[in-house]
């Protein structure tokens, strides 16, 4: 059913062919890299943890909004596992710690 729905929608082959391609090879500038914050290198690692693919796709991204998309799915990802967590009776506390840790770029 998947493929039915794609091949609605050609120049999506044509998107994604053209990330297969060209998207992973391309990764952060070393000059980039080399400059990045301790606290902005952390981010980089725990989004690689999180989730590879998305990596991928951030380090795409153009450098004046790479950071910024990379803090926000850090931020929305510990969210959605607070509210995921079964085990949490009071997430009150726990979502207002996540502002005890400021993130200086």
């Amino acid at each position: 059913m998947e493929l039915v729905r794609c091949l609605g929608h050609p120049e999506e082959f044509y998107n994604l062919f053209r990330f297969r391609i060209g998207g992973k090879w391309k990764v952060i500038a070393k000059k980039d890299q080399d400059s990045l914050s301790s606290s902005l290198e952390t981010c980089y690692q725990y989004l690689n943890q999180a989730s590879r693919s998305f990596t991928a796709v951030v380090q795409t991204i153009g450098t004046e909004i790479r950071h910024a998309v990379c803090i926000f799915y850090l931020v929305l990802r510990a969210l959605d596992t607070l509210e995921d967590d079964m085990t949490i009776m009071e997430k009150g506390p726990a979502i207002t710690q996540l502002s005890l840790f400021p993130l200086r770029t």
